[in-house]
């Protein structure tokens, strides 16, 4: 959020800290109004599938980071499909690495709108 910036007609130095502070302080409620609803949107994006997830640790060997990049990557999934199910075909995988390509490409090649 963009509370103050200078310009050609006002440039850094006329910028006040106490004036900063008066404008944060003016519009704290709607600065605690975006907080709240972004942290509802927060918990939809990262919101996925534990079953899914525990399947697939348990069927391929993920490193930690791969897991990471798996949670990330089934968020993905459930934000650009609007949390359509995943048909997984895992007679391609052998790995965790394959899992995380494959996943990868589908969330690609989906169309997104919005």
């Amino acid at each position: 959020m963009k509370v103050i910036s200078d310009n050609q007609l006002s440039t850094v130095e006329n910028i006040q800290p106490k004036q900063v502070s008066a404008l944060i302080a003016a519009h704290l409620a709607t600065v605690e109004s975006l907080l709240s609803r972004t942290a509802t949107q927060a918990e939809l994006i990262t919101t996925t599938d534990p079953r899914l997830f525990e399947h697939l640790i348990k069927r391929y060997r993920f490193t930690v980071n791969e897991r990471m990049q798996l949670k990330n990557q089934l968020s993905r999934w459930n934000v650009v499909t609007n949390h359509q199910s995943l048909d997984l075909d895992e007679a391609g995988l052998r790995s965790a690495k394959d899992v995380l390509h494959w996943l990868d490409q589908r969330i690609n090649n989906t169309d997104f709108y919005l």
